[in-house]
């Protein structure tokens, strides 16, 4: 967990709190008041926007190498190393978990990204549930157009609100790491 993960709870809670004030002071005819709590609740959402894009716009592409693992909080994901003939692709990948605890993946996609245009994998075998301390192999393949200059494998986790979470690598412009499959 990130810094950013209290600072998104936080805001979320200020902003409950100052939309539940507009609401009473409305209903309660003190529109003078309910207009302050209104500008608050707006220059909040605001700066956590600037913020949000800001870091995301500012963010630079990390570039795995074969054997690196890219970890979310409670599993990792590994490419191998992988085979190519003529335009399919064959990776030997992993997901692995270091924990105590069998974890799931929360949302996995796999993305083949052919001169930066990304394009989903199936992979059912990336969301499966993983033991403690333990790893789950399996290869996936895919096919690349014929003309692609520049070939990346991505791997993305989350659902809810993550992509509100400033500096999270599924927030607004956010750059994402990947492993270069480029020939």
């Amino acid at each position: 967990m990130t810094v950013f993960v209290p600072v998104f709870l936080l805001t979320f809670l200020a902003v409950l709190v100052l939309a539940i004030c507009v609401l009473g002071c409305t209903i309660a005819g003190h529109r003078a008041t309910a207009k302050r709590f209104l500008l608050g609740l707006i220059s909040l959402l605001a700066v956590y926007g600037a913020l949000l894009v800001g870091a995301g716009l500012f963010s630079k592409q990390t570039r795995l190498k074969l054997g690196e693992e890219k970890c979310f909080d409670d599993w990792c994901f590994e490419v191998k190393g992988f085979h190519r003939s003529g335009d399919d692709y064959v990776l030997s990948a992993g997901a692995l978990n270091s924990g105590m605890r069998t974890q799931a993946p929360d949302s996995p996609h796999l993305f083949a990204v052919f001169d930066g245009r990304a394009v989903p994998i199936p992979c059912p075998r990336l969301g499966e549930s993983v033991g403690g301390h333990s790893e789950n192999d399996f290869s996936v393949s895919f096919r690349a157009p014929h003309d692609a200059h520049t070939i990346e494998l991505r791997v993305t986790e989350g659902g809810g609100p993550s992509a509100v979470i400033i500096d999270d690598e599924n927030s607004p412009f956010h750059a994402k790491s990947a492993w270069s499959l480029s020939p």
